[in-house]
């Protein structure tokens, strides 16, 4: 197992409702998108989540989604690595 499948499995035991369809970490009222896993084709990552600003994308975030074939990042998104 590599380390970002090793991050995977930590956020996994978060919290996440069903109609938020990614993997985060929340950290400092920050929310960084881990891993998407919802079924969507085209994407609009959003700015916000529940009162918290999205910072920041893991970069391999869509890489294992074999059906996303678009991705629109909104203003506000500040790093993806």
């Amino acid at each position: 197992m590599n380390n970002r499948q090793k991050r995977i499995l930590t956020y996994m035991m978060l919290s996440v409702p069903l109609s938020f369809d990614y993997f985060y970490k929340l950290e400092n009222e920050e929310v960084e998108l881990i891993y998407y896993y919802g079924t969507s084709k085209t994407i609009k990552v959003p700015s916000r989540y529940s009162g918290s600003n999205i910072t920041s994308l893991e970069e391999a975030c869509f890489n294992s989604n074999q059906q996303v074939v678009e991705v629109t990042i909104q203003d506000g998104i500040e790093a993806i690595y």
